[in-house]
């Protein structure tokens, strides 16, 4: 059920992504790698069931991102720079950062 996710990600590129130079540079990356990602993925029909998965979370969270409270947005923002430190600190590679 991807398909219907999809404008989710387009609002987050147009309102998020494309305001900034970082996000359009984003945007540039995935416009320039995602076609031969796809071509990589045509053929293997478990990493796609997983990708799409993946995605189907990632808008799930998107929207509330994007729809959300101000408190909803903050709460996201730190819940995923807490994810980030703690794989960082399982790796140690902080230290190196």
């Amino acid at each position: 059920p991807l398909a219907g996710k999809l404008n989710v990600f387009r609002k987050f590129r147009d309102r998020i992504l494309k305001r900034n130079s970082a996000g359009r540079h984003l945007v540039d990356k995935y416009y320039e790698y995602s076609p031969a990602f796809v071509r990589f993925i045509k053929d293997k029909p478990l990493l796609k069931l997983l990708l799409n998965k993946l995605l189907v979370m990632i808008a799930w969270i998107l929207t509330f991102f994007l729809e959300g409270t101000l408190m909803v947005r903050q709460l996201l923002i730190v819940s995923f720079l807490l994810l980030i430190s703690s794989l960082f600190l399982k790796r140690g590679n902080l230290a190196s950062v």
